[in-house]
This record gives C-alpha cells, sequence and structure tokens, in this order.
C-alpha cells in the first residue's frame, strides 16, 4: 500500500513539473515532453494570451425617422462594471460575450472587404451585430431605420479619445 503511495506522489509530482517546463515554449525539453502528451494531459496557461486585448469595443446605434431626423447615438454595452453578484447571477452575460467576440471577428473583415464594403454587409459577424441592433426598442416612435458604429477606446481607464472602427449604412426596421 506504501508502494502505491509514493507511486502515485511521484506520478503527480512529475506531471506538475512538466506542466511547469511546457509554459517556457522555446525549449527543447518542452518540445520533447509535448510530443509524449498525446491526450493533452498539461495544460498551456496563457491568462494574458500571446497577443492580449488593449481596447474596449462600444456598439453604439441611432434611429432615423421617415423625415430624415436622427436620434442622438445609444450604447449597447457590452464592458459592464461588474458588481460582486454577477458571479451567481449574469442573466445577461452570454449575450454580451457573443456580442463581445462578435465585434472582435469583425475588425479584420473591415481591412479584408475595405475596397468592396458592401459585400462585408453579408458576413455573420455584421448581421449578427445588426441582429442585436434591431432588437434594441427604438428610441422615436416613427423610427424606420436603424445604424450603428463600432468604436475602441484604450483600455481599462478610457483615457484617449475613441477610435472610429465601423458605421454601418442605415437599415430598414
Amino acid at each position: 500500500m506504501i508502494v502505491y503511495t509514493y507511486l502515485v506522489c511521484v506520478l503527480f509530482s512529475l506531471w506538475f513539473l512538466c506542466t511547469i517546463i511546457v509554459q517556457f515554449k522555446e525549449s527543447k525539453l518542452t518540445e520533447k515532453i509535448k510530443n509524449y502528451d498525446t491526450f493533452s494531459l498539461l495544460p498551456l496557461w496563457t491568462f494574458f494570451a500571446p497577443n492580449p486585448g488593449v481596447n474596449d469595443y462600444h456598439l453604439l446605434y441611432r434611429d432615423e425617422n421617415k423625415n430624415g431626423e436622427r436620434t442622438s447615438w445609444e450604447e449597447i454595452e457590452i464592458n459592464e462594471n461588474r458588481k460582486l453578484l454577477t458571479c451567481l447571477w449574469n442573466p445577461s452575460k452570454r449575450s454580451k460575450k457573443v456580442l463581445s467576440d462578435v465585434i472582435q471577428n469583425i475588425i479584420p473583415m473591415i481591412r479584408e472587404f475595405e475596397e468592396k464594403p458592401q459585400i462585408m454587409m453579408f458576413t455573420m459577424p455584421y448581421l449578427l451585430i445588426l441582429n442585436a441592433i434591431l432588437k434594441e426598442p427604438c428610441m422615436d416612435k416613427q423610427s424606420c431605420k436603424k445604424q450603428f458604429l463600432l468604436s475602441a477606446t484604450d483600455g481599462y481607464e478610457n483615457s484617449g479619445e475613441p477610435k472610429l472602427i465601423l458605421i454601418s449604412e442605415f437599415h430598414p426596421i
């Protein structure tokens, strides 16, 4: 029984040691260990990823009525200041996460479709953002069109001016 205990301790110690070694990607030893990790039992902890996010994205929308009058911009909150209660109850978490991911996916597409921006309106990220905008209540009772805007600010403090990423055409409601 004691032999099994030692064997389990050695096994877990080896696993722990290999996990630490694997975190250093540019090592020959890491490559050798990874070759034997057939079942992916060694985690790779990249909390801040190779390219950490440095911007906060903002999604705004406005309405236009039949007379061509436009409302002021309203923001759909994506980056919320979390409260302690949200760790237990946060029903809007998934929809905000989806919007955040979609916005991050549309940014490379903006550069890709720079020559023909009309084509971008048929991409899935654009349509998902448009769907979220169209679900928002109209700010004017006579509204017949909606437009959205994507912007970015520098990180948590929002110290700089927002950078315009994308402004859509007006879409009928």
